[in-house]
């Protein structure tokens, strides 16, 4: 039947107003101002006066805002373990590590990680600012066992790398131009330079104390 209350329905704390017959879903004050809704036997949403908690997945088709009046934003969020949106961006809590892109949630195997499979640009930083910089990156010792930048293709083979004073650079042209393979019109070095192979032939050598210049072979 239907039960009218007019008056309103008054349970003593830790009792139980059931959903289904008496079993495993039910509404009950657990504590002094503490509401729980049980589903399944498992407690899925605590409402006190420090605010709600919900155990599991929470799904919203319209806006979940930090204002009565606003659309979706917030001020300030807080989150007390790992953060998750689809699987295009993550934050692990334990290791602090952000993932973006495809599988960022598996594959942040670092403090930064973005990855994606596309064929255009992956990142981009810009300055707008015509007085600022652009990006900084610091790292490594004083020595060639660490390296400030590395650049590897996508089978992950090193192109080139930049660590303590030495550029190293694996395949291909270093160019003054965008179009050409590998020349200058002035190349302007602070020391002394040798072209072509270390040995007895085929080498162009320049001292830059002496203004020196020899060469051996053919």
């Amino acid at each position: 039947g239907i039960l009218n209350a007019y008056q309103g329905i008054v349970l003593p704390t830790t009792k139980v107003l059931y959903l289904d017959g008496g079993d495993n879903t039910f509404i009950r004050e657990n504590g002094g101002d503490n509401i729980q809704i049980y589903a399944g036997g498992a407690n899925r949403l605590n409402v006190s006066t420090a605010g709600i908690q919900v155990t599991g997945v929470m799904e919203a088709s319209g806006n979940i805002s930090g204002s009565s009046t606003s659309t979706g934003s917030f001020g300030h969020v807080k989150v007390d373990r790992a953060l998750q949106v689809s699987d295009m961006f993550s934050v692990n809590s334990q290791t602090g590590h952000v993932g973006i892109g495809s599988n960022a949630v598996s594959d942040a195997q670092y403090v930064l990680h973005v990855e994606k499979s596309i064929a255009t640009i992956v990142a981009k930083i810009r300055n707008t600012n015509s007085s600022g910089n652009g990006l900084e990156v610091m790292a490594g010792e004083t020595d060639s066992s660490t390296y400030t930048q590395r650049w590897r293709d996508r089978a992950g083979d090193e192109i080139a790398r930049l660590d303590y004073g030495k550029f190293t650079h694996h395949t291909g042209n270093i160019s003054g131009s965008a179009t050409s393979t590998g020349s200058f019109g002035t190349l302007r070095l602070k020391d002394d330079v040798m072209i072509g192979q270390f040995g007895n032939s085929n080498f162009i050598f320049a001292k830059a104390d002496g203004g020196t210049y020899a060469a051996s072979g053919t």
